[in-house]
């Protein structure tokens, strides 16, 4: 029988490391595999299989660098390769993709203005490609051509259950990662999951302050999404448990700040 989680134990919001696995980049050199960090591994890719590698002429960015909250510190990244964070490029929008069915009436609005504000914060551009029929899977590959065409993989959001992702089945109900390439010496995240437990949104969704805790949960996976790894300060929303902290502090802004301020990439 499906049970509120947070009636036991209080949410933990779980990060996923994910790996690409010796990616090649065509016609620009090779890409190299980035080390997996945190909990678990859970998007591949087979070794020597990637896109093609086209040089990209006089990038400029989406949208603004955002200027971070004042002081410093309050945030880590998850994948760090040659002593600096694994960026998305701010060049390019994140392009993501939804699949299952909603647990709760209106959970596609409340995830797309989570991703609105994380946004805002990051100086990252998101564009969403529909919904798809993609599963979600524990080893996702951030290459499939067939599928999407000679490109990564784009974001795959999925409404979906511990009977599905094993690590849903413990008190975490939201699982959220990028996978990084190398591509001349420069770490990249380049696709990424964020799954959510839909069973126990559903269930959270009748609570008076449901809304708000599944908001924080969004806000902490999509920061997975974006590079951030968890901190000691229980006020962030980037701390490892749910304590209903709301919205962003300082140094989560930070961080999604920083997230966002990569060099644009010279090569797609």
């Amino acid at each position: 029988m499906l049970t509120d989680r947070r009636a036991l134990v209080p949410l933990v919001l779980v990060a996923v490391a994910l790996l690409v696995v010796l990616v090649a980049a065509r016609g620009a050199g090779h890409a190299t595999a980035m080390p997996a960090t945190g909990e678990a591994a859970g998007l591949t890719s087979a070794a020597g299989v990637s896109p093609p590698v086209h040089r990209t002429a006089h990038p400029q960015r989406l949208l603004p660098v955002v200027a971070p909250p004042p002081g410093d510190g309050g945030y880590a990244f998850d994948a760090v390769g040659h002593g600096r964070p694994a960026l998305w490029d701010p060049c390019r929008p994140i392009h993501y993709v939804v699949s299952g069915t909603q647990p709760f009436a209106g959970a596609n609005q409340l995830l797309a203005q989570a991703l609105s504000e994380a946004s805002a914060a990051s100086g990252l551009q998101f564009v969403s490609d529909g919904p798809t029929s993609e599963a979600a899977t524990e080893q996702r590959p951030a290459y499939q051509p067939s599928v999407y065409g000679r490109q990564w993989a784009p974001v795959l959001v999925a409404w979906t259950d511990a009977g599905h992702i094993a690590q849903l089945g413990g008190p975490a109900i939201g699982l959220g990662g990028a996978a990084t390439a190398t591509v001349h010496g420069t770490p990249r995240l380049v696709s990424g999951i964020v799954y959510f437990d839909a069973p126990e949104l559903s269930l959270l969704a009748l609570r008076a302050d449901g809304y708000a805790e599944m908001r924080t949960v969004m806000l902490h996976e999509i920061g997975h999404l974006l590079g951030l790894g968890h901190v000691a300060d229980p006020t962030a929303v980037m701390y490892a448990t749910n304590t209903g902290q709301g919205d962003y502090n300082a140094g989560d802004r930070r961080g999604l700040a920083a997230s966002g301020a990569g060099a644009c990439s010279r090569y797609s």
